[in-house]
């Protein structure tokens, strides 16, 4: 009967408004009236249920249905007031469950007089938590017949203002970073800063602190759907990457294609196109990439650190340059709503557009690969790290933790596996893809996330399917040995989620801790116009950096650069351009990155040895677009790529010089 009666409020609701039938406005009818439309959490507010009749209508009895969100609202208490001959009949207090039944009937034969207007009961509610809209719904009944007295409150819940940590908002972060950096251990630097924000949150508490991490970030973060379906798809990457490297299908793919990426030059510019050919997702990038040309970089002594950064520099500085993926549908969705608010005129694809050359840092990391992989110039700990792999053929130096395991193969005697046992599951991998998101308009129309994720699970478990049949059929391995590979690739990915879950766990902490609003605050002030674009991306950059995500530094930044901009005069585009380039900074280089992390495990090397080796790189191009965006300030023209292009070619030529030499390239023995 009660789920009956909420399918007919629900119909009910999606009714109201519309005209009513011939004779509806003659029936009883029914207010729900709230004493406040906008609260702050913890508050308390008050909703009266209003009775007004008509002049020839008799009411004998009504009953009446209110539902709320509990998790939102506490009812705290019910004063019933009927009056002018009502009693209540029956009474079912669902508080808990979001919902309050009441029947009221008529102590006399007459019932209520006509025209009568009178309060059926009163409602106090308190508060819990911030919401744009909390509905409180109404549905009335005179007997068995809905009344035309449906009522739809909205009440608005304000968060109280944040609490200010101040200098202390920064310490979980850098902690988390300086940790990971001395003892290379991710998984315990991620808890240790999580654990540690938790901690002043809770007033400095240490078992409030625990127990408040594991249930209201670790639980939380872990459970969220995006974050969820993110760990999944991780676990059917594992069992793809499993399979087709145990079968000894990866080793085999490498030698034959040594053949033709016969140099180091050659391995690195293929990665740099297969980067920019997987334009529509960041994750996927890398876990595509990496196992597919681990084997080949190997082979050609290109170090696990080279094809980290390689990985990393065509990730996220790709899906910033794509409007019609999700970064860029998100990134205009920002600017359309601040140009609304300005009143100014210029559309949000137009703009995107127009901001595309003052992305300094995404297309200067691109350009550094070609300058790279062509001239042989290297420094600082990419340096060491590639001396390392051309002289001793090690790709990893010897206390390495790689966050994907190496897999050893082991073949029967006589069994020698087959290239195609790569190449068919990757042909099946990006057919699947492809098939499953041209239907919904890839790559003219935004595809939903969900809808990708699921492309990307579907083609990954056929993929690996299709290399389970080819080890059977070439008897390379028996069906009970391949299901064991499998499910050892879906093993092996546990790590990786732990510090996943871990990273969005400490990045949630410090959304509470305020970490982001803290450094803005430290970079207010007055400016002239022309500081506008540059102070942006440093702060950006800090913001990205420390919390390891660029989309929060984009919401958190544009409302802020695109009216400051404005209203000093400074070049709109440019600091819609310095926006994307401080947040994707953090989002490339940050060890608490997810797209770092993904990296790392894509190549199968060691998280901090990733993270120091591409540091200095990323530090280059900063410096590049850093000076770029000074001089946009007092000159706006697209041209300045070209100056922030060139400054990446000079200071890697300099740097290259003072810190580092050429590296001599590679060949392959069989291609000499």
């Amino acid at each position: 009967m009660r789920r009956s009666l909420l399918f007919a409020l629900l119909a009910a609701v999606l009714c109201f408004g519309m005209a009513p039938p011939a004779g509806a406005e003659d029936a009883p009818s029914m207010e729900l009236r709230v004493s406040e439309e906008a609260v702050t959490v913890g508050d308390s507010f008050s909703a009266e249920v209003l009775v007004r009749l008509p002049q020839d209508k008799m009411l004998p009895g009504v009953t009446t249905l209110l539902t709320f969100d509990p998790a939102i609202l506490e009812l705290q208490g019910i004063e019933k007031t009927p009056d002018l001959g009502l009693s209540v009949l029956n009474e079912e207090d669902n508080r808990g469950k979001g919902n309050i039944k009441i029947a009221f009937g008529a102590d006399n034969p007459d019932g209520v007089r006509p025209g009568d207007e009178f309060r059926l009961f009163t409602l106090t509610f308190k508060t819990l938590k911030d919401a744009k809209d909390a509905p409180i719904k109404l549905l009335a009944f005179e007997g068995r017949n809905p009344l035309h007295a449906v009522q739809d409150a909205k009440i608005t819940v304000k968060g109280l203002p944040p609490k200010s940590y101040g200098i202390l908002s920064i310490v979980p972060p850098l902690v988390a970073v300086i940790l990971a950096m001395l003892f290379k251990n991710v998984l315990a630097s991620l808890f240790i800063g999580a654990y540690l924000g938790v901690v002043i949150l809770m007033g400095g508490n240490p078992l409030a602190g625990l127990t408040t991490l594991i249930k209201d970030y670790i639980f939380v973060q872990a459970s969220d759907s995006y974050n969820s379906s993110l760990l999944v798809m991780m676990v059917f990457i594992g069992g793809f990457v499993g399979v087709v490297t145990h079968s000894g299908g990866a080793a085999a793919f490498a030698e034959k294609a040594s053949h033709w990426f016969n140099t180091r030059a050659k391995a690195q510019l293929a990665v740099w196109f297969g980067g920019i050919a997987i334009f529509f997702s960041d994750s996927a990038n890398p876990l595509i990439l990496g196992p597919t040309f681990q084997p080949i970089t190997d082979k050609l002594r290109v170090s696990r650190e080279k094809l980290a950064w390689l990985l990393d520099c065509t990730s996220s500085p790709v899906c910033i340059l794509v409007p019609f993926i999700g970064w860029g549908i998100y990134i205009m969705g920002l600017i359309q709503k601040e140009f609304t608010a300005l009143g100014i005129p210029e559309t949000d694809f137009d703009a995107f557009l127009k901001v595309i050359p003052y992305q300094f840092y995404a297309v200067g990391t691109l350009f550094m690969i070609p300058l790279v992989a062509l001239l042989g110039f290297e420094f600082s700990a990419m340096y060491k790290a590639e001396k390392r792999t051309v002289e001793t053929g090690q790709p990893l130096w010897p206390d390495a933790k790689p966050a994907r395991p190496s897999v050893s193969i082991n073949l029967e005697e006589g069994v020698k596996p087959r290239a195609s046992m790569m190449v068919i599951p990757i042909v099946v991998l990006f057919v699947c893809i492809f098939g499953l998101l041209i239907p919904h308009g890839f790559p003219v129309k935004r595809i939903p996330g969900a809808v990708l994720r699921t492309a990307l699970c579907t083609g990954y478990f056929l993929g690996a399917m299709s290399c389970l049949f080819l080890m059977v059929q070439h008897k390379v391995k028996t069906a009970g040995q391949a299901f064991s590979m499998y499910m050892e690739g879906a093993k092996e990915i546990v790590f990786i989620l732990m510090i996943l879950v871990l990273a969005w766990s400490l990045g949630s902490v410090c959304k509470a801790l305020g970490t982001a609003n803290y450094i803005v605050g430290l970079s207010q002030g007055t400016l002239p116009g022309w500081a506008v674009p540059v102070l942006i991306f440093v702060t950006g950059a800090c913001i990205s950096f420390a919390t390891g995500s660029s989309w929060g530094t984009f919401a958190i930044l544009m409302p802020l650069a695109i009216p400051m901009a404005n209203a000093l005069g400074a070049p709109v585009h440019a600091a819609i351009g310095a926006v994307l380039s401080g947040g994707l900074f953090g989002d490339h280089c940050s060890p608490i990155s997810d797209t770092t992390l993904l990296s790392s495990m894509g190549a199968a090397c060691d998280h901090i040895d990733h993270v120091k080796t591409q540091l200095p790189y990323a530090m280059t191009v900063a410096l590049a677009s850093a000076i770029a965006y000074i001089v946009s300030g007092h000159v706006e023209s697209p041209m300045l790529l070209g100056l922030a292009l060139g400054l990446v070619l000079v200071f890697l030529l300099v740097f290259g010089k003072l810190w580092g030499a050429k590296v001599s390239d590679f060949r392959s023995e069989e291609t000499r």
